[in-house]
């Protein structure tokens, strides 16, 4: 999650809004004290697709950059032996 005093966040508000669009939340600081959070708005499509896939175990999201689960090691034999064999 990024911070940002009011006059970072004037100065530099299209790289907070980037962040914002890529899912990140983005607090807002007066005098070190945090006084607003920006967040996604719910109905981007960014948003949506991120919120389906962490619901289907896709993806893993905490507030930051989603993070993809590792993938899991299949055992046996690759799919391609398996269709060439089918195929003599």
């Amino acid at each position: 999650m990024a911070k940002a005093g009011i006059r970072k966040l004037k100065n530099n508000l299209r790289y907070y809004i980037s962040l914002v669009k890529n899912g990140e939340q983005v607090v807002v600081t007066n005098r070190g004290h945090d006084v607003a959070l920006i967040v996604p708005v719910e109905g981007s499509d960014n948003y949506s697709r991120l919120m389906e896939m962490v619901k289907e175990g896709l993806a893993i999201w905490e507030g930051g950059k989603p993070i993809t689960p590792e993938p899991i090691a299949a055992s046996g034999k690759p799919a391609s032996e398996i269709v060439l064999e089918d195929r003599r």
